[in-house]
């Protein structure tokens, strides 16, 4: 039996994405990765591109880039929000309505993080690689970044997400609607590709009879949307 590799793991000691107060210290390096697991480390293998300017008010992107020895890589953007806690409100975001879906483009594995505010206070939930979301808001900062409202007091930043299902290689795109059809009272896994696997699995579970949009089939699965495969065992579709 020979186990797939996994992609390299990095894993930062605090928050992947902060906001903090202009002139407060901030560490590149704190953060560990992984060969595949905690016992291998690859912390002294990573490159970062970036810097961060803690004395000047500003939005700051650092990329962190790791391979291990499979050859396998994972490349992880930071965001770090400086601003000044007394400064004025001119840099507050325009708001406006937006009725759509939005699906997260990131890193297979990953997600992006939910935030309070738009570039505001950074919360513990996070939205998977490859999901879909329903947004309600926009808002428009007048440097042209870009925040979604994905719920009440939870934005993600735009940059992260796109407005088609984000695809696998080799699947058949589909258009259609698929209902969970498996044992009254119980529900199948949901899995990040196209094989049941327990390091596949994305903890999540759909019920029997609920409804769901689907996008594609590969190999024997059906795909919901990014990193959401469901086997067509359990799925009676339906094409549009």
């Amino acid at each position: 039996l020979i186990k797939q590799p996994n992609y390299p793991i990095i894993e930062f000691n605090t928050n992947q994405d902060m906001t903090i107060n202009v002139g407060t210290p901030f560490n590149l390096y704190d953060f560990k990765a992984y060969q595949d697991s905690a016992t291998n480390l690859l912390t002294n293998r990573v490159s970062i591109s970036g810097s961060v300017n803690t004395s000047k008010v500003g939005t700051y992107e650092l990329t962190y880039s790791v391979v291990n020895k499979y050859n396998l890589k994972t490349t992880l953007i930071r965001t770090i929000n400086v601003v000044d806690p007394n400064g004025s409100s001119n840099n507050k975001p325009t708001i406006t309505s937006l009725e759509t879906v939005g699906y997260v483009k990131y890193v297979a594995g990953y997600g992006i993080r939910v935030w309070s505010t738009p570039g505001g206070n950074g919360s513990n939930q996070y939205l998977p690689h490859g999901t879909a979301w329903k947004i309600d808001q926009k808002a428009t900062f007048k440097d042209g970044s870009i925040w979604y409202r994905v719920g009440k007091d939870q934005w993600v930043d735009g940059s992260y997400i796109k407005f088609t299902p984000v695809s696998s290689p080799g699947m058949k795109e589909l258009k259609g609607v698929g209902t969970i059809n498996y044992v009254q009272g119980y529900s199948v896994n949901v899995y990040r590709g196209a094989e049941a696997s327990g390091e596949n699995w994305t903890g999540n579970q759909l019920k029997h009879g609920t409804k769901w949009r689907v996008y594609g089939e590969k190999d024997g699965f059906y795909n919901l949307g990014g990193d959401q495969w469901v086997s067509t065992k359990y799925i009676s579709f339906q094409k549009d």
